[in-house]
Order: structure tokens, then sequence, then C-alpha cells
């Protein structure tokens, strides 16, 4: 409802949902490319990063199951992240002037990175299963690996866009600062060599100890 105040979440229930996202990401990457029979997917040895639909050893899922399981794990995330945005748009809930401005803006980031960056390795994905050209395949790797580390940055972007995130982001700097001197402190202090040219050093030639 537009303009229905609500408490923000508890610690132990955004760890919660944290925790689940990583398993659900995890147990999705074991499914496609564990190598087992099971498998949603096999990788082609002959060529880097080439996926192929379908169970690897004539396993469980053929390359039709395989795809169409896919196309609904891939899909299913952006039609309902598509629907909610458009129904907030649709009712006005989060007006994107004056004070829910930033509010705005702080959720449009999940709509920005679905269409700019989700969809998009979406199709790259496919097009690394359809052609045989090393090229071709290189540079859809290498789009796809920019994809995929652009999402951190837009998501920044917007996030800085809301005050209480910006400060938060601004007093946690020098603590970062300070692990990162503490840190290379001890790497030099480590790899330091204490050389003194006044130190003898005692060398045994034949039986004979030299001071160098």
């Amino acid at each position: 409802r537009r303009g229905l105040k609500a408490d923000p979440p508890s610690f132990r229930s955004v760890c919660t949902q944290i925790a689940l996202a990583y398993l659900w990401s995890g147990f999705i990457c074991v499914w496609h490319f564990s190598g087992e029979s099971w498998a949603l997917a096999d990788l082609d040895p002959s060529v880097t990063c080439k996926m192929n639909f379908g169970s690897p050893k004539n396993g469980f899922f053929s390359e039709v199951a395989s795809k169409v399981i896919n196309y609904v794990l891939f899909l299913l995330p952006f039609l309902y992240v598509t629907y909610v945005g458009y129904q907030i748009r649709r009712q006005k809930l989060i007006p994107t002037s004056g004070r829910t401005r930033s509010i705005s803006l702080y959720f449009m980031r999940i709509l920005v990175v679905f269409y700019c960056c989700y969809l998009p390795v979406l199709a790259v994905v496919i097009v690394q299963t359809r052609v045989e050209n090393r090229i071709v395949i290189f540079w859809s790797v290498q789009i796809y690996s920019l994809l995929i580390q652009s999402q951190c940055m837009v998501t920044l972007y917007f996030v800085m866009k809301k005050d209480d995130i910006r400060d938060a982001i601004k007093k946690s700097i020098p603590s970062f600062e300070k692990l990162q001197e503490f840190y290379m402190r001890d790497i030099i202090s480590d790899t330091s060599i204490d050389t003194h040219p006044e130190q003898e050093i005692s060398i045994s030639v034949n039986g004979n100890e030299v001071l160098a």
C-alpha cells in the first residue's frame, strides 16, 4: 500500500536471506557443472569456457530438457522483477520525486541490473552454446565477465544515492584504510632484509674457516 511504513527486517532475517541466496547459487552451479550424469550442462574440453546443454556422458537430462530448465531458471526471476516494477510504477507506490526519490533510485538498481546485466548475460550464454568459433567464444567470455563485474558498480552507484548508505560507506572507509596500512606493514616487515656491511659471515672452505 502506498504510504504504508514498515519496519526494516531484523539482522537475523537479512543474514538468513543472504545465506539462502548463496546456497541457491551454489546449488545451481553444482547442478550445471558437476560433471555428473545428472548435471544440466557439459563443458566442452576441446574449447575453453564452451558449455553444451544436456548432461554429460548421455546422462539424465537431454539437450531439450536442459534448455527448457535453464530458460525457466533464467526467466522466472526476470519476469517476477518486471511485474513488481510495473506494479510499483503503475500504482505509484514509490514516487520518483520529493522525499522518496532516493528510495526510488535505490530500488531502481534492481531493474537496471536485470535489464542491463542479467539479460545480456543470458544472451551471451546462449551464443556460447551455439558457436564453435574460438574467437567468438573468447570475446563472449570477456563480455560475460565484464557484465558480471559491472553489476557491483551499478549497484554501488545507485545505493550511494541513499543518504544513510552513503554516510555509512564514508564512515567505513577509514577502517579499510587502517586495515590496508596494517596489512602492508606486515608484508613489508616480513619481506625486509637486514643488511649490515659490518656483519661478518663465516664460510668453511676445504676445512678452513674464511671470514667474509
